[in-house]
């Protein structure tokens, strides 16, 4: 996992490619928050979010996106402990502190977050189709 240490000392070396960071990142998450936001306005699921996101950045992106989240939102008792695990055993996704570091939050509710990770979750152990 990416820690707010690892940040710090990237910020430091590097920040140009630190700024770069930051902005995919908010990026990728302002595109999940629209995927999340226009699927409940127009009656869909988080199975339809997570297709959309997936199609989008990949299923290793999309995980690694949306487990940041889940490490930066664990302390909300509305992240089942389930989902909270997974995150953090995402190798590629960023931890709480480094999320906060770069000050990149969701804009959708907890309980929303946490379906959208448990299907994310659900789709991470699928094979992946050759």
């Amino acid at each position: 996992m990416i820690t707010e240490n690892d940040l710090g000392a990237e910020l430091v070396d590097n920040p140009q490619h630190y700024r770069s960071i930051v902005q995919k990142m908010r990026d990728a998450v302002s595109l999940l928050d629209h995927y999340q936001s226009e699927d409940r306005r127009d009656g869909f699921g988080p199975d339809n979010t997570v297709d959309a996101y997936i199609s989008e950045l990949g299923k290793a992106g999309a995980a690694m996106v949306i487990a940041s989240l889940v490490n930066e939102c664990a302390w909300d008792g509305r992240i089942s402990p389930r989902n909270a695990e997974w995150a953090r055993g995402i190798e590629q996704a960023f931890d709480g502190g480094a999320m906060r570091h770069m000050h990149i939050y969701t804009a959708m509710h907890m309980c929303h977050l946490d379906q959208i990770a448990t299907k994310m979750r659900m789709k991470w152990k699928e094979p992946e189709n050759v």
